[in-house]
């Protein structure tokens, strides 16, 4: 039995900086959507001291420690490259849209 996701769409990067400062934010469940309902989930904090991203990738368990550029380069991570396409999205029951 499957559990149906609300997905809601991340629509720039200072959405996802202020839904990922959220100290649960290791929890929340963030997706690249990609064909045919499948989608690459990941992990993501912001830390707006250091103005980095930690992304936690589930399918190969791996961890990058990313600047804003990186993000947005494909050579680190598709996750920048989802959000300009507007296929990024966020477990919206995983958070406190207060602060979104």
């Amino acid at each position: 039995m499957s559990t149906k996701i609300n997905w809601r769409q991340i629509k720039d990067v200072e959405e996802l900086k202020k839904l990922a400062t959220d100290a649960e934010g290791y929890d929340v469940d963030y997706a690249i959507m990609l064909v045919h309902g499948a989608y690459s989930r990941k992990g993501v904090q912001y830390e707006p001291e250091e103005n980095l991203f930690w992304v936690y990738n589930h399918i190969d368990d791996s961890e990058q420690l990313l600047t804003e550029e990186q993000l947005f380069d494909t050579d680190y991570t598709n996750v920048g490259d989802a959000i300009k396409k507007g296929h990024f999205f966020v477990d919206s029951d995983q958070i406190n849209w207060e602060i979104g």
